[in-house]
């Protein structure tokens, strides 16, 4: 039983290091975009020259940010609205009568689907900016 406590106990730490972790990649992730983004389209007069070669790359490079820091929002928001419907999922348990209750159901909780899709859409997203404005970027020097 003993070694059932400890290795619940490595479980634990070792996705509370996971989640950590991601979420600041997807702050970081956030934050890049928007300064990308507002740097792009504020000073857009100072780096592109007079006839631009394919600026819907640049265009879309801009769409691409934007989507970055939208799925963002949505996945952090994700974190918080999952930690709610496990509260909410405690009380609907608790609340049940005695008899009803059994130590072995399981209470799980899963993202909702909007959720799961910005997570996985997120990384494509940035990435497809960030390869949007290298091709810009290799045409236009």
């Amino acid at each position: 039983m003993k070694n059932l406590e400890h290795l619940n106990i490595l479980i634990d730490k070792a996705s509370e290091k996971h989640h950590t972790a991601y979420y600041s990649w997807i702050k970081f992730v956030i934050t890049l975009s928007s300064g990308a983004l507002t740097l792009l389209v504020g000073l857009q007069k100072h780096y592109i020259a007079q006839n631009p070669e394919c600026i819907l790359l640049l265009q879309a490079s801009w769409v691409f940010l934007f989507l970055t820091i939208c799925l963002g929002l949505i996945a952090l928001y994700g974190k918080q609205s999952t930690h709610l419907d496990v509260v909410d999922a405690l009380l609907k348990y608790r609340t049940r009568p005695r008899e009803e209750r059994n130590a072995k159901d399981a209470i799980i909780v899963q993202p909702k689907k909007h959720i799961k899709y910005a997570q996985r859409a997120l990384p494509l997203t940035f990435g497809g900016a960030l390869l949007f404005l290298v091709l810009f970027a290799v045409l236009n020097v």
